[in-house]
This record gives structure tokens, sequence and C-alpha cells, in this order.
């Protein structure tokens, strides 16, 4: 089952974060350099894993990271030679059915920054989320759970979104798509 993040791993896991970002912009100015064996330990601490990648069909290479834990959090891809600056978010997957091919489809055709999925349906924790005043499409419009990251803070799908605006704040951010695939030159 799903499980917010506590303070303990939120601090742990935007450590990671901000090893894994230093890591990716020193190897991008050297590719010798990078502490990558302190990203995978940060990352363990914060009840993750992280790999580096490369995609034989377009050449570049990606940072994949996902939660080895039972919370359910979400699971990313970076691209650190992005030719645009947009993050892809699918916080609805599973929910919204195909909705992470499509992410993946899009964030690899338009060499997008990163592409953020849920891990968990948007109804599988059956606390409501802290979101106020918004009807979610559980059980008959109850309130909104906490495992709809859309509408909640505490979960390292919110904690990379902030992490890429924080980082640079003309990101644009495309979500929960919906709408048939069309392929960008």
């Amino acid at each position: 089952g799903y499980g917010t993040l506590s303070a303990s791993r939120t601090q742990k896991f935007q450590i990671f974060l901000d090893g894994l970002f230093t890591a990716i912009d020193d190897s991008l100015a050297d590719g010798a350099t990078g502490d990558w064996c302190g990203v995978q330990a940060q990352a363990a601490a914060a009840g993750y894993a992280v790999s580096r990648f490369r995609d034989s069909i377009t050449g570049r290479w990606f940072v994949y990271g996902h939660d080895t834990t039972s919370f359910g959090q979400a699971y990313f891809f970076i691209n650190p030679f992005a030719k645009r600056n947009i993050v892809i978010e699918v916080p609805h997957e599973g929910y919204d059915t195909g909705t992470a091919e499509e992410g993946a489809r899009i964030f690899l055709d338009l060499a997008a920054r990163a592409l953020i999925i849920n891990k968990e349906h948007r109804c599988s924790d059956p606390d409501a989320t802290t979101c106020s005043g918004t009807k979610g499409p559980c059980n008959n419009n109850k309130p909104l759970r906490e495992s709809d990251v859309a509408h909640e803070e505490r979960n390292t799908f919110h904690l990379l979104h902030q992490s890429f605006s924080d980082a640079d704040p003309v990101t644009k951010f495309i979500g929960n798509m919906t709408l048939p695939i069309v392929r960008v030159p």
C-alpha cells in the first residue's frame, strides 16, 4: 500500500535530489566526474534506487529512479541532454490507463527534461488528502485521497516537481496526458 512521506524521508529524498542534480551537472561539465556512488548511497537512504543507462535508439543517456519501499512513491526519468525545458508528469497512471506510455512517448519525442510517473493508483489509499474543498473520483466523489499525488504534497512526485520548478522558474510542466499522441519533429 501507499503511504505519504515522513519528515525524515522527505529530508533524505531532498538530499538525494540535491546530490543527483549536482552529479548530473558535474558529469555534463566533464564526463569523468560526478559522485554517482554518493548519489546511489543517498538514494538508498531515501528508499530509492537510481541508475544511468544509454538508450540505443536515441543515443541519449538517461537517469532512472524508483522507490524501493512498499509505499508506492513516484518513479522518474531525467534526460541530462534535454532539448526542451519541459517536465512531463503522469499523476494518474492506473486510473487514466495508458498515460505512462503516452508520457514516455512525449518525453522521448520532445527530448524533454524529465518524466515523473505516480506509481500508485490515485484511489489506492483510503486516507483523505490535506487538499481542501475538492471531491475526487474515488467512492462516489468523496474527498481526494493521499495517493492522488496531484492533490497532495507529502510525496516524491511533488518533491520532484518542486525541485525542477525551483531549479529554473521557466520550466514548463505538462501533466495527465489523455489526448492522442502527436509526433513532434
